[in-house]
């Protein structure tokens, strides 16, 4: 036999014998992946269960905005350091007749607007209730309209360079945001300034 002959026959023989081996660390080696596939699948099974039993707020509703949750005590100890943009609830826009009235009126435009709102919007309605216990019942005309409750919110006269230039905008916007000192203050006024003194009673 030539030497040719004999040394492919040994490589064959050779690939033989490690066939049987490398197919069983394959086979062990999928084993061992499917068995962490298997887990990571049961872990996610779980959290998926476990969001599934917890109790969330409603998802705010696509025609107004408001964020996902509402957290005075939480923005009030654990506020961000440097927050770019303030929070907003609800926004109505006064007609340009009142924007020289007092303050009572724009509140009272503001409270009839988030009345109607959740009037016709059951889901805004819920959410709102959720975040601020009877604002439903404070707004509304019966007993005589009220301001939402200050613990929670406040009505904000907007600044027209944070609405796009625009007047008359009111916002429901959380209390301890709209507070002096506050971290939001200054992103609420510019130039220390708030809408009722650019647009509102002169």
């Amino acid at each position: 036999m030539s030497t040719i002959k004999i040394i492919v026959k040994e490589a064959i023989d050779t690939i033989e014998e490690m066939l049987p081996k490398v197919a069983r660390g394959v086979a062990e080696k999928s084993g061992r992946l499917s068995s962490k596939t298997r887990q990571i699948k049961q872990q996610i099974e779980a959290k998926d269960r476990e969001l599934a039993g917890s109790q969330r707020a409603p998802d705010r509703p696509r025609d107004h905005d408001a964020p996902d949750r509402v957290t005075p005590e939480a923005d009030r100890l654990e506020g961000p350091r440097r927050p770019e943009q303030y929070e907003v609830y609800y926004e109505m826009t006064l007609d340009e007749v009142d924007w020289a009235r007092s303050r009572s009126v724009h509140f009272n435009r503001a409270n009839t607007a988030l009345d109607e709102a959740m009037q016709t919007d059951a889901d805004f309605e819920d959410w709102m209730e959720s975040v601020s216990p009877g604002i439903a019942d404070r707004v509304a005309q019966p007993g005589g309209r009220q301001n939402p409750s200050p613990a929670d919110f406040i009505w904000h006269h907007a600044h027209p360079d944070t609405v796009l230039g625009r007047n008359g905008v009111m916002q429901l916007v959380p209390t301890p945001q709209h507070t002096p000192g506050s971290l939001w203050w200054g992103i609420l006024h510019p130039g220390n300034r708030g809408g009722f003194a650019i647009w509102g009673k002169k």
